[in-house]
């Protein structure tokens, strides 16, 4: 196990904040006011920060899940890659097996599995639609935009007509049943 010399949960939050733009920007990415954030970042309040690490991990996907929560392993996934692109996804598949590997047991049959479950994705084609069908499709919402309005139209015309040529109702007299009114 590669465990780093951030033995504790408020020493890594402290790099990854530094790191990811300074600990005020990284705690407004939280959604965290910065005075409560910086005073969580000690030995005696840092037990406030494991239910902020699901929030750190998804506005930083590219911090470690493994060495935020654990201290094991880069700080990064996809070290070496700029921060502005995604990593490759064999690169991903690399680093879970290795962990995969080192966990074992129950651990390591279910980021085995994560591992496979990325590869069979990874191989699906991804749809694209030209613009021909783009433009088909467009050609035929107008169409049926088209219809409905035309269908209104004449729901509208053939209320109107029936309104217009509607018996007049006979007035009731004493002693007609309902059932004739």
């Amino acid at each position: 196990m590669n465990r780093t010399n951030n033995s504790e949960l408020y020493e890594r939050v402290t790099t990854a904040g530094k790191f990811f733009g300074g600990l005020p920007a990284f705690a407004e990415m939280i959604g965290v006011q910065y005075r409560t954030f910086h005073a969580y970042l000690s030995a005696k309040r840092q037990h406030n920060l494991w239910p902020l690490l699901p929030t750190m991990l998804e506005a930083f996907p590219r911090l470690s899940r493994q060495w935020l929560y654990f201290g094991e392993g880069p700080m990064l996934i996809g070290h070496g890659t700029p921060l502005d692109r995604p990593v490759p996804l064999q690169e991903i598949a690399a680093a879970a097996e290795a962990m995969a590997a080192e966990a074992g047991g129950t651990w390591g049959d279910v980021l085995t599995y994560i591992v496979d479950a990325a590869r069979a994705e990874a191989e699906k084609p991804e749809p694209v639609a030209d613009s021909h069908q783009i433009h088909e499709l467009q050609n035929k919402l107008m169409a049926a935009q088209e219809k409905i309005i035309q269908l209104q139209d004449e729901l509208l015309t053939r209320q109107k007509e029936g309104q217009a040529d509607a018996p007049k109702a006979m007035p009731a007299r004493i002693g007609d049943s309902a059932a004739r009114l």
